[in-house]
């Protein structure tokens, strides 16, 4: 099966790195684009947790589980925009709990900004995924 990778030359920015620089994407590969996804309440729950690496793992957890559902895994996820709600100071605390949430997979390429609101009462971060189909997969 074809896998996303780091173009040539730039292993280097990419090693080490919380997310990669860019992706190649083999030949034949389809885009999926995803609408924005946030934090929503889950069963028996009365409101979303408050704090940003909560937040940023559930909906990490949700957009992966999104991906699944279209019977792909999460190293089909090769960008992630990030929309985030929070002083510039609470950055390391979004970027840490990205890190841990990848651990040693192959990480996507992300684009995060500082943003006023986004959709949801309480809800600190949204993200839109850009998901590809390599050509040896079938459709859902």
């Amino acid at each position: 099966m074809g896998e996303p990778r780091v173009p040539s030359g730039l292993e280097d920015l990419a090693r080490g790195a919380s997310y990669s620089p860019a992706i190649d994407l083999p030949p034949g590969s389809e885009l999926v684009p995803f609408s924005g996804i946030v934090d929503t309440l889950q069963e028996g729950e009365e409101s979303i947790p408050s704090d940003l690496a909560s937040q940023t793992k559930r909906v990490l957890a949700k957009m992966v589980s999104q991906v699944q559902a279209m019977g792909l895994t999460a190293s089909n996820i090769v960008k992630v925009t990030v929309l985030l709600v929070c002083p510039k100071s609470e950055f390391p605390v979004f970027n840490k709990a990205w890190t841990e949430f990848w651990g040693t997979a192959f990480p996507p390429c992300r684009r995060a900004h500082g943003v006023t609101w986004v959709p949801g009462t309480g809800t600190l971060i949204e993200v839109d995924p850009i998901v590809v189909r390599f050509p040896e997969e079938p459709t859902a």
